[in-house]
């Protein structure tokens, strides 16, 4: 229940624990095609009605360019066709995609439950 200027408005807000679907923000909005510079995906697991899911689970990722970083080996990986397991922890994974010396689209797939 909310209290506004004396008043009473309550809502409902329904959570599941069950995934339904991943959203996706890139960080930086542009990154620089400048050799150096990584791009990061946060993977943000939600329920059927958009809420965060606070799962602890793993999605694979796939990339159709460049390569991604292994955060246990310290090194960028290229994983053509199996994909690369990424930890999801509290309903969140960052992947970071290894820079690029020219400007490039990459399409970067992530699926889970499978």
């Amino acid at each position: 229940i909310l209290r506004f200027n004396g008043k009473e408005d309550e809502k409902k807000i329904l959570v599941s624990n069950e995934i339904a679907d991943l959203k996706f923000k890139l960080y930086p909005q542009e990154p620089p095609a400048d050799g150096r510079s990584s791009a990061y995906v946060e993977i943000l697991t939600v329920d059927k009605n958009g809420n965060p899911v606070k799962a602890n689970t793993y999605v694979k990722v796939f990339v159709d360019r460049g390569d991604v970083y292994d955060y246990r080996t310290g090194q960028y990986k290229k994983f053509v066709n199996d994909g690369f397991k990424v930890k999801v922890i509290g309903g969140r994974a960052i992947v970071r995609l290894s820079p690029s010396r020219k400007p490039e689209e990459r399409k970067l797939k992530a699926v889970f439950g499978e």
